[in-house]
């Protein structure tokens, strides 16, 4: 039976479950101006910031939002006000998360959207990916039944996905980019070996987030909206330098600040092209 380290699993878990945050709260008193273009962020623990230790404007715990967050940075390089709806634990799907929803932050955000560019992320809750995660420690993942129960999940997921990118080209945006979840371990990445993680079933954890960001990026795809495959490449959870949270960190595997920076980098390369 593989050895279990307890830590890692509570940490992973309660990442998964946003450290039961619940409420979405927009903290930002404003009305909008009159052709003012904005970054709005809709999103899960990734886009709030999880972990980066400050409270990007809000009351302390609520949503985990940093403004470290990869909005806020997007926000600054293409100078643009962020209005961020963003919140740990959200889903998609009322089926998973009846009191922290992406259609909740959507009508929050609503007034801010006309003309204004949206960056979403979003998935992973509605999959339990986290929680997946968190059985490779625990104990054997690669099997064709943990395989299977995602698979199930996943047209679910991109049916979902659509239905919140329709609503939210019915506001009028300027721009909508939806980006993707970031690779997590290289193939070759063994620093996970003490816990149990083997080599099979480090590849079975890239091929399942390979099948999870094609869900997503079928979603986006389908209406002509641009896909960001975020790219931590070179900088996994085992390298030298890398740009996701340790388990000892305070938002396990979520990205740390260089993560977050990447994603704004790749977001703010396909929200200026063609301008």
């Amino acid at each position: 039976m593989k050895r279990i380290i307890f830590l890692i699993a509570v940490l992973i878990v309660l990442a998964g479950l946003g450290v039961g945050i619940q409420r979405i709260v927009h903290e930002t008193v404003q009305t909008t101006m009159p052709g003012q273009s904005y970054i709005v962020s809709l999103g899960d623990s990734v886009a709030a910031g999880a972990g980066l230790s400050d409270t990007g404007g809000r009351k302390p715990g609520d949503c985990d939002v940093s403004e470290k967050a990869y909005p806020t940075l997007l926000g600054k390089q293409l100078h643009k006000s962020v209005e961020q709806f963003a919140c740990s634990g959200a889903t998609i799907s009322a089926q998973t998360s009846a009191n922290n929803l992406l259609k909740t932050q959507y009508k929050a955000a609503k007034q801010f959207l006309p003309d204004s560019d949206v960056v979403v992320y979003a998935g992973a809750n509605d999959i339990g990916w986290l929680q997946l995660l968190s059985s490779c420690v625990q104990t054997d993942c690669a099997t064709d039944d943990t395989s299977a129960a995602l698979l199930a999940k996943l047209p679910t997921l991109q049916a979902d996905m659509t239905a919140l990118l329709t609503q939210l080209q019915q506001s009028a945006p300027h721009r909508i980019v939806v980006n993707t979840y970031y690779n997590l371990l290289e193939p070759t990445d063994t620093c996970f070996a003490g816990a149990g993680v083997t080599p099979d079933e480090v590849g079975f954890i890239a091929a399942q987030e390979g099948l999870f960001n094609t869900a997503i990026g079928l979603a986006a795809t389908q209406l002509n909206i641009p896909t960001v495959a975020v790219d931590f490449s070179g900088h996994s959870l085992c390298s030298e330098q890398p740009w996701i949270q340790g388990v000892a960190d305070r938002a396990p595997l979520h990205p740390n600040a260089l993560g977050q920076q990447q994603i704004a980098a790749q977001d703010a390369a396909v929200l200026t092209s063609g301008r």
